[in-house]
C-alpha cells in the first residue's frame, strides 16, 4: 500500500493510527489504490454501494 501511495511506511502507520483525521486527499489516493469509491470508505453500510460487485473490479 505505501509504494502504492507513494509514501513511507511510518507514514502509512499514522494513517492507521489517525483514523477519522484524514485529509479528503489522503482519503480519495487510499480509495483509488484500493480500486473502490471514497463513499466505500466512509460508510461500508451504504445502501447504494454494491459490495459484490466490488470484490469483481480489478485490483491496480
Amino acid at each position: 500500500m505505501c509504494d502504492k501511495l507513494e509514501v513511507s511506511q511510518s507514514t502509512y502507520s499514522g494513517y492507521e493510527s489517525e483514523a477519522g483525521n484524514l485529509s479528503f486527499n489522503t482519503i480519495n489516493k487510499i480509495a483509488l489504490a484500493l480500486g473502490c469509491n471514497v463513499n466505500f470508505l466512509l460508510d461500508v453500510k451504504s445502501e447504494c454501494y454494491d459490495e459484490e460487485a466490488w470484490k469483481t473490479l480489478p485490483k491496480i
